[in-house]
Order: C-alpha cells, then structure tokens, then sequence
C-alpha cells in the first residue's frame, strides 16, 4: 500500500492593501487553507516577512525614517483550525537592542538554526517548540498567525507570509497488489453466497 499525498501552498501578501502593523498590541490574521478534506497533516512550513522600525512604516512595509527597532520585543504565533499554537518567535528572543536591520524575512522550519543574536533574515527552527505539534491534525480550515510587539515607540509589521502544509490522503493500493484484492473480494462474495445457501437448505 502507498500513501499519496498532498500539498498545499498559501501565499498573503499585504504590501499593496496595507500591512499588518503593531505596537505595543497584537494583531491577527486568518486564513483558509483549502486542503484535501480528510487529509492530516504530515509537514509544515512557514516564512513570514516582517518590518520594524523606530518611527514609522510605509503602507507597503518598507521602513519610513531612520531610527531603528527593538526586536526583542516581537512575537509571531501561528493557530491550526483546532486551536493548536506555536510560538515561531518569542519576545525576548532577539536582542532587545537596536538593529540596524529594518526588514527580514523569517523562514520556520524544524531543521533551522537557533534564533539569537541580531535580528536577521534567515532559517530558524520556532521557538516555542516544534512544527511537528500540528501532525495528525486535519488541515483544511481557517488558520492563523498572530505579530505581536510589547513595548510602545518602535512598531512591527507583518508584510506577507508563505504556508506550506502536506497533508497524508487515503491509503491507495498498489497495482501489483489488484490480483490480490480481487481475489479476496471473489471469496467474499462466494462466501457470502454459501452462507445463503446453507440458511436456504435450513429451511
């Protein structure tokens, strides 16, 4: 028997109708992930693009001035249809000094790096845990992911985001197996049919 399965790709891109913006306050988005229905999750992944900035940011996520973020004060939470959450990043993770980059883009996957130092652009593993919490679960519906910033002055946007989900489907049998479970089937059937007979001749 083999398992075929599926993937789906979500991709959000908010750079032209307004970004998702924070500060001191958090904001969440949802969407649907139209999945197989009836299909479980083997595997996610998830890569977000997200601006900060020391006074304000432009519509389209590009940094507005020269003053500079704090990003230990960022945090992005990603919710499956079931209510499951997972922290991608924690406040306090990143220095909380300022950095001179204003905008990155973060990819989650549970094979990345540790998230330390200056904020940068690169792979990290989530912080609160693994991306492996959400296996099992059924991925069509509506999901979520949260930015939050704790700490007033210097907003955080979220500018776009790219999900991955696979999903396992039903089990489908190999071809080589067909003569197989066309036999089983036959002797079903007989059977199926003997036990008639029997009841037939009892009365």
């Amino acid at each position: 028997m083999s398992v075929q399965g599926a993937v789906t790709v979500v991709s959000q891109d908010f750079t032209t109708g307004g970004v998702i913006e924070v500060d001191v306050s958090t904001s969440l988005h949802n969407f649907f992930v139209g999945a197989p229905a009836g299909g479980t999750i083997t595997d996610v992944v998830i890569s977000a693009n997200v601006t900060g900035s020391g006074d304000s940011i432009n519509p389209d996520g590009t940094l507005n001035g020269s003053g500079t973020a704090y990003f230990g004060e960022l945090s992005l939470i990603l919710f499956s249809p079931t209510g499951t959450s997972l922290e991608l990043v924690s406040e306090g993770t990143w220095d909380n000094s300022t950095s001179s980059v204003a905008l990155a883009d973060l990819f989650f996957s549970d094979s990345g790096s540790a998230q330390e130092g200056t904020f940068a652009s690169g792979t990290y593993a989530p912080t609160g845990g693994s991306l492996s919490i959400f296996d099992g679960e059924f991925a069509q519906g509506t999901w979520g992911i949260q930015i939050g910033d704790n700490v007033a002055a210097d907003p955080k946007s979220l500018n776009g985001f790219d999900f991955t989900v696979t999903t396992s489907a039903s089990a489908i049998p190999e071809p080589s197996t067909y003569p197989l479970l066309l036999g089983a089937s036959a002797f079903i059937i007989a059977a199926s049919r003997r036990r008639v007979k029997i009841r037939s001749s009892d009365n």
